[in-house]
């Protein structure tokens, strides 16, 4: 990946305190105006071609999973509305991954619009033993070109990305939760063909079992599991 680029810039943790507690969300952001030098101060769009974890390792088994946001600045970052649907997701990390690696006609535009002028990565510290003193500095390596590419890249995020179940009751015994995204829902964003790059499940340790389906005409044309 390193040869297909032109550089690369990090956005890492400027040794963090992990707290002493079972979970933590981090918030990392940085703008266009804080990264700039790290890719010559003059370019003021490039296309990430790849991506790959920094992981502190004295730290490993605190740092549960990143996800990658591109957003429109680095401040009022939570506010709700509107403006949580202007930013889009550019990557996502759990143990186990070694990176991200696009195609070579593919690639994340970024800082090209008002939408994607920052990146704020989301770090989830587990911290189950509740232990003190320890200190992060993991983030994630940018693999960019200056030239941009042929295709694209971006993600489609079903399920529930904007924990609107968060503090649901789990019931005793086995709950189910489903979510779909039908035709006339795919269709307000999905107008041409897309290509289907790569697909990530992702729950946490009261999960047992999650299944995606892709049904065209009625029938199951593609099925992913973890169980």
């Amino acid at each position: 990946m390193e040869k297909n680029s032109d550089g690369y810039f990090d956005v890492v943790n400027d040794a963090f305190e992990i707290p002493a507690q079972e979970t933590k969300y981090e918030y990392l952001c940085k703008s266009y105006d804080e990264l700039n030098e790290q890719f010559g101060g003059d370019k003021t769009d490039i296309t990430m071609i790849g991506a790959t974890p920094i992981i502190t390792e004295k730290t490993r088994q605190f740092v549960h999973h990143f996800t990658v946001t591109a957003v429109p600045s680095c401040t009022n970052l939570f506010v709700g509305g509107e403006k949580a649907f202007k930013r889009e997701q550019i990557y996502g990390w759990a143990p186990g991954e070694h990176g991200m690696i696009l195609p070579d006609n593919v690639g994340f535009p970024m800082f090209d619009s008002e939408f994607n002028q920052a990146i704020l990565i989301e770090i989830h510290f587990n911290n189950p033993k509740r232990i003190s003193g320890m200190e992060d500095s993991s983030g994630v390596r940018f693999y960019y070109t200056s030239t941009k590419r042929e295709y694209d890249a971006a993600m489609l995020q079903v399920g529930d990305p904007m924990l609107g179940l968060r503090g649901v009751a789990i019931n005793d015994g086995l709950t189910q939760h489903e979510f779909t995204c039908g035709g006339t829902c795919s269709s307000l964003f999905l107008d041409e063909p897309v290509t289907v790059l790569w697909e990530k499940l992702h729950m946490h340790k009261t999960g047992t079992r999650m299944v995606n389906e892709v049904i065209r005409g009625g029938e199951v044309f593609h099925t992913a599991k973890v169980e």
